[in-house]
């Protein structure tokens, strides 16, 4: 496992396909219920934008509960990759929770125990 200030990522030895990592962003300003709305639009067009980056395409896209916050979920695939990316936003940090396998694979335990076991710092 590697950590910084903001951000833990873990991997299986040995397999560069498969990884769950956890992304802790600070805002400008606090997040608000209020802004719920603007945010998941925001997301939407960054996360359409990323798949562009990486050749590839969103698969599906939906708003889930996470850590008792909304959160906006993504899943999409480049390459020979499968990738779910989950936000949320709690006060001013902006919590971006990813998980990665082989295409070809199904979705590892390790990253349905991430969403389940989450805890905002």
């Amino acid at each position: 496992m590697k950590t910084s200030p903001i951000s833990a990522v873990a991997a299986p030895h040995g397999d560069d396909a498969t990884l769950v990592a956890a992304y802790m962003l600070r805002t400008v300003k606090p997040y608000r219920a209020s802004l719920w709305k603007a945010a998941a639009a925001e997301l939407d067009r960054k996360t359409a934008l990323l798949a562009t980056r990486l050749h590839g395409r969103v698969a599906s896209s939906s708003t889930t509960t996470v850590a008792e916050s909304r959160a906006r979920q993504y899943v999409f695939d480049y390459g020979d990759k499968r990738a779910r990316v989950t936000f949320f936003f709690r006060r001013r940090t902006e919590y971006e929770l990813y998980c990665q396998w082989p295409a070809k694979k199904s979705e590892p335990p390790a990253c349905a125990a991430q969403l389940d076991s989450f805890t905002p710092a």
